[in-house]
Order: structure tokens, then sequence, then C-alpha cells
């Protein structure tokens, strides 16, 4: 759906998901923009040949089905992480210093792909501009809350941490 000659495809993908909406009865946790951005050249290839087409719009209903399949999945994963993101922070509710605090903000501020990349005293240190020994020691104390575990492998110096992201049983039947 393109309105405007000018093909601006954003009023045309929100009036998707108003009619997408409307059909179903309830509004959509979809994120339909989001998940053509990621393919963004699959779906103006789609609709170039829905519009150069012979009028059979099969091939491009079977897309954008896909596409709408894809951004309800995009929508969950979004809850998930912001679920995951309050129940870290209700567990370790005061007993996180003001660095750890700072550092945590900052890691999931940056969204659920940072989080699984976890940290490393380097990142800690440049987020929180204290000096290594001071990072070593609260990265020390995040691993006794059990706030980061050691990603195994990770040499002493290049070591990385996973952040633990208390999921509730439910969470995990879901995926």
């Amino acid at each position: 759906i393109h309105p405007f000659d000018d093909g601006n495809g954003r009023v045309g993908r929100a009036i998707a998901d108003q009619a997408l909406s409307q059909d179903l009865g309830f509004p959509t946790l979809g994120c339909l923009a989001t998940a053509i951005e990621q393919n963004k050249k699959a779906y103006y290839q789609e609709l170039a040949n829905a519009s150069r087409g012979d009028g059979n719009i099969q091939p491009w209903l079977d897309f954008f089905t896909k596409m709408a399949v894809d951004a309800q999945q995009i929508a969950l994963k979004q809850v998930d992480f912001i679920l995951d993101k309050t129940r870290f922070f209700e567990r370790f509710s005061g007993k996180l210093n003001a660095r750890q605090q700072k550092a945590f903000d900052v890691v999931f501020r940056r969204g659920p792909d940072r989080i699984a990349r976890g940290i490393t005293p380097k990142d800690y240190t440049k987020i929180t501009k204290c000096p290594a020994r001071t990072a070593g020691r609260d990265i020390a104390g995040l691993v006794e809350m059990g706030a980061i575990t050691r990603v195994p492998g990770t040499a002493t110096r290049n070591a990385r941490y996973a952040i633990t992201l208390p999921r509730q049983s439910q969470d995990s039947d879901r995926a």
C-alpha cells in the first residue's frame, strides 16, 4: 500500500497495521515497519513484482503475511526483553552500587543484541569511567551476587561476562 506518489511507505505500513488490527478486532503487537525494514530489499522487490505482474497478487499476499508473522515475533522478543530487564532490576534492586547500576542502565538501553554480547572489564571501565582495579572489584561483586557469569573459554585478560537474566518458566515454555 503506497497511497502517495512519492512512495511514502510509512503511511502505507501504518494503514496496513490499522487494517490488520481492525480485522482481528484488537490492536496488534506488531512491529510491521521493523519487519519490513529488516527485509527491505525483498519488500521492494515483491512490491515491484506485484505492480508489474499479471494481476495475480497471491505472491504479494504471501510475502506480506510472512512480514506480519515476523512482526509478531519481533514484538514478542521485545516484550521478553522488557520483562527480562524488569526482572533483572527487581532482583538486584538495592544491591548494585552506583557504577554497577550505571553500567547495566547503559547496556540495557542499547537493547537485546547488546545484552546478548555481555560485558567485558574494558566495557565496564569505559561506561563507568572508573579505574581498572575498581572495575575488577565491581565485576567480582557482580559475579558473587549472580548478576553476571563468566563466559567459559574467555581468558582472564579478555574475560567476557554474560548478564544473568532471570526468566520465569512460562517465558521459556513459550519460545
